[in-house]
C-alpha cells in the first residue's frame, strides 16, 4: 500500500481541513538535475499540484562550470515550494516521503538521493512570494551600496593621484630653480611609477 495514500483519520487537522484549501511543503534539497517538471510529475501522481517554485543555485558557480563550447548550461536548484490544491495531501506527502529514497531504479539521476521535505503549516503561496520579494530587494540594496562604494573608492584614488602629481610637479620645479623641497611633501600622495612613466 502507497504510504502517501494513508487514511485521515488518524490526524484531525487533517479529518477537518476542507478539501479546497491548498497546502504547500518544501523541500530544503534537490538533487542535480532534479528541474521543475521532473518534481511536478513526481508529485502529481499523488495528487493535483499546483504552484511550483524552485530556488537556482548560485550563478557564478554555474558559469564557472560551463564547459567551453557548451551554448547551453544545466540549471541546478537547491531548494524548492510545491503548492497542492490539498492540504491533506500535502501533510500526507511530507510525513511520508521524508527521509525516503526519490527514485529505486539505479539507472535514475536521482537514485541514491532523499527525499528532504516538510509540510509548512499555516503557509500560504503569498508569504513565499513576499519573502522572494522581500530577498530580492535586500540583493539589490546590497548591489547598489557595493557598487557606491567602489565608485568611492575609485574617485578617492583618481583625487590622490592628481594630487600627488600636483606635488611632484611643484617639487620639480623647486628643484629646477634650486630651492630646497620639503622631504614631508607630497608623503601622503606617493604613488609608485607606472609604466608608461618608468619609460620615459
Amino acid at each position: 500500500e502507497d504510504p502517501v495514500q494513508a487514511s485521515d483519520e488518524d490526524d484531525p487537522e487533517m479529518a477537518e481541513a476542507p478539501a479546497s484549501e491548498p497546502g504547500v511543503v518544501y523541500l530544503s534539497h534537490l538533487p542535480p538535475r532534479m528541474n521543475p517538471k521532473n518534481l511536478r510529475h513526481m508529485f502529481s501522481q499523488y495528487g493535483e499540484v499546483g504552484r511550483t517554485f524552485l530556488q537556482p543555485g548560485d550563478q557564478h558557480k554555474r558559469l564557472m562550470k560551463k564547459k567551453p563550447g557548451s551554448k547551453r548550461q544545466r540549471q541546478n536548484f537547491v531548494e524548492g515550494w510545491v503548492e497542492f490544491r490539498d492540504k491533506r495531501l500535502a501533510k500526507r506527502i511530507a510525513l511520508s516521503l521524508n527521509n525516503t529514497p526519490i527514485e529505486t531504479r539505479r539507472r535514475s539521476p536521482f537514485y541514491g538521493d532523499l527525499w528532504n521535505i516538510k509540510y509548512l503549516h499555516r503557509f500560504k503561496w503569498t508569504h513565499l512570494s513576499e519573502q522572494l520579494a522581500y530577498e530580492r530587494a535586500v540583493r539589490e540594496q546590497r548591489m547598489r551600496t557595493e557598487i557606491l562604494q567602489a565608485k568611492k573608492e575609485t574617485k578617492f584614488f583618481e583625487e590622490s593621484l592628481e594630487k600627488s602629481k600636483a606635488v611632484q610637479k611643484i617639487e620639480e620645479k623647486k628643484r629646477k630653480k634650486g630651492e630646497e623641497v620639503s622631504s614631508r611633501a607630497g608623503r601622503n600622495f606617493k604613488q609608485q611609477k607606472t609604466e608608461e612613466e618608468i619609460r620615459l
